[in-house]
């Protein structure tokens, strides 16, 4: 897989640092502190990513990418075991992306990711409707990590879309939790892109055995990569730009025309 790197809105690169204001500072010199408590001076309701830092919820109050955020993990307390994530997220009303023992409050979706996600829901419903494969909505946690309970290591998200072929498998009897994905659909946002292309897929495919299609939707442009696993376990990627492209998943038999992917979705040009 080809590697990608973004920029934010003011056409700098964000691969390694948090930029605030009008200069950077490498992730590693950056804290909890940075993040207000709820209803502190300087608290403001941020539209990406939250930290949890003890019992409070803390928000980011300057422009971050998540795949910044996860540089800082390492430096953010405590660290919670899978047990403890569960059982917390079990009994929260937002929720969390787990990773390495940080949890990340998932931010709102945008009028385009929502439609885009309903499109694709109706289609991979209807083609797979009597088919020993069926397909989960993005309140299933897919884990991509040990099954060890008191591991504070691996990563529990939360896909757009999840495809299971035969018997699904869980984490615990609890029945929530999916540990044999077959196709993984994400919808893109700025905040994720990065993360989704790189430190996620690589966990996906690294937990995953049974992972064989993963699919990145824009939210921007009619434009679809589709990641696929081969038969010596390499992957190969595919771009599928335009209306009039129809990404083909063979092992599933599923078809989706980009103009119905993109359906109600109004592009600025």
């Amino acid at each position: 897989m080809r590697e990608r790197r973004g920029r934010n809105h003011g056409g700098h690169a964000y691969t390694d640092a948090i930029e605030l204001e009008h200069f950077t500072r490498p992730a590693s010199q950056v804290n909890s502190h940075d993040f207000p408590a709820r209803g502190s001076a300087g608290y403001s309701e941020s539209p990406l990513q939250l930290f949890r830092v003890g019992a409070e919820i803390r928000p980011c109050t300057f422009p971050v990418l998540l795949s910044t955020l996860l540089l800082m993990s390492a430096q953010l307390e405590p660290r919670y075991t899978i047990e403890e994530y569960l059982e917390y997220e079990r009994k929260a009303e937002e929720r969390h992306i787990f990773f390495d023992g940080i949890l990340y409050a998932m931010a709102g979706e945008s009028e385009e990711h929502g439609i885009i996600s309903m499109n694709i829901a109706a289609e991979v419903g209807l083609q797979l409707r009597g088919t020993p494969c069926q397909g989960r909505t993005k309140d299933a946690r897919v884990r991509s990590g040990p099954a060890v309970s008191s591991s504070r290591k691996g990563l529990f998200s939360y896909p757009d879309i999840v495809i299971v072929c035969g018997t699904v498998e869980y984490h615990d009897d609890k029945r929530d939790v999916i540990t044999n994905p077959m196709a993984i659909v994400e919808v893109l946002s700025d905040s994720t892109a990065e993360f989704d292309r790189g430190e996620k897929f690589m966990r996906y495919r690294m937990w995953n055995p049974t992972l064989t299609d993963y699919m990145l939707i824009s939210q921007s442009s009619p434009v679809v990569e589709r990641l696929t696993k081969r038969e010596d376990g390499t992957w190969i990627s595919t771009l599928h730009e335009g209306l009039d492209s129809i990404v083909v998943v063979e092992s599933i038999n599923l078809r989706l025309p980009l103009a119905l992917v993109y359906d109600r979705v109004q592009f600025v040009e």
